[in-house]
């Protein structure tokens, strides 16, 4: 490519910020410009058609190519081969190139609205399913937790929905906190939460799980005011009760309206073959 004669319209050039250049442009500081994580996938890209004897004649990509102000934006590329040379490779190529950043970035907003509650910024069921098969192993032991907060939709009613989203937003947060590194947190809708944690130990899971309803349970300040909400938590374990996240999503949902209407504020087990153990809090 270092003996390439290259040509671009002045459009080429103020589409991102610069001066044309009149006369052959400098293709390797236009490669320069594109943004480090793709530049490799172009020049691979442009490779397959200059270094190859073969019949195809067209190539197209879509990479971040730097503004004169410094920003990135995404740019569409097609080209296609109008000459062949004595011994079939390309010796002219024609080309253009398209701003697509909008474009993109609405692609990229809907792909993440498709996969994270808008209001928490948590992920939602859809991710979290992905997430869960993305990291089950034959060896892996999951505990899927379905958490419902008590008596939610009295502040709704009493407070509004601001104060409610409000609150959202701090369990939330609290949820991030007390799942830390090694878990997954996914609102499921409304009041009601997800959370995939390991399970090796059912001992130290149980503590764990205590540990979250504590936490969750802790006072909570929202403008002027105090509130006290608590979880009721249904846990399913893989691979005992279940083998696919759906069967383990059901059972730990089963398992939480048990704990809510064995009194709230508890967490439940469901045993190997489905039966109910709850926990009861301490007085």
């Amino acid at each position: 490519m270092a003996t390439d004669v290259w040509f671009a319209t002045p459009s080429y050039f103020t589409m991102l910020g610069y001066v044309p250049v009149e006369g052959p442009a400098d293709r390797q500081a236009e490669l320069e410009k594109i943004h480090p994580d793709d530049r490799e996938y172009v020049l691979n890209t442009i490779k397959s058609i200059l270094n190859s004897k073969t019949t195809t004649n067209y190539y197209k990509y879509e990479a971040r190519i730097r503004h004169s102000n410094g920003d990135y934006r995404w740019i569409g590329v097609r080209c296609i081969v109008t000459e062949f040379d004595q011994e079939d490779k390309p010796s002219r190529m024609l080309g253009v190139r398209i701003d697509i950043d909008d474009i993109q970035k609405a692609h990229s907003q809907v792909e993440w609205l498709a996969h994270h509650d808008p209001l928490t910024k948590l992920s939602n069921r859809v991710a979290l399913h992905k997430t869960f098969h993305k990291i089950m192993t034959p060896d892996t032991k999951l505990a899927l937790l379905f958490i419902d907060l008590d008596h939610f939709k009295n502040i709704n009613d009493s407070l509004g929905h601001s104060i409610g989203d409000q609150l959202l937003l701090a369990v939330a947060d609290r949820m991030r906190t007390l799942v830390a590194s090694d878990g997954y947190v996914a609102r499921q809708g409304g009041d009601e939460f997800i959370i995939l944690l390991p399970a090796e130990q059912e001992a130290q899971l149980t503590k764990r799980i205590t540990l979250i309803k504590e936490g969750l349970a802790a006072r909570y300040h929202i403008d002027q005011h105090q509130f006290f909400i608590t979880p009721s938590i249904g846990v399913s374990l893989y691979p005992r009760n279940g083998k696919d996240f759906d069967t383990l999503y059901k059972r730990a949902d089963t398992a939480m309206y048990y704990a809510k209407h064995s009194g709230r504020n508890q967490f439940v087990f469901l045993a190997k073959k489905c039966r109910l153990f709850p926990h009861v809090p301490s007085p």
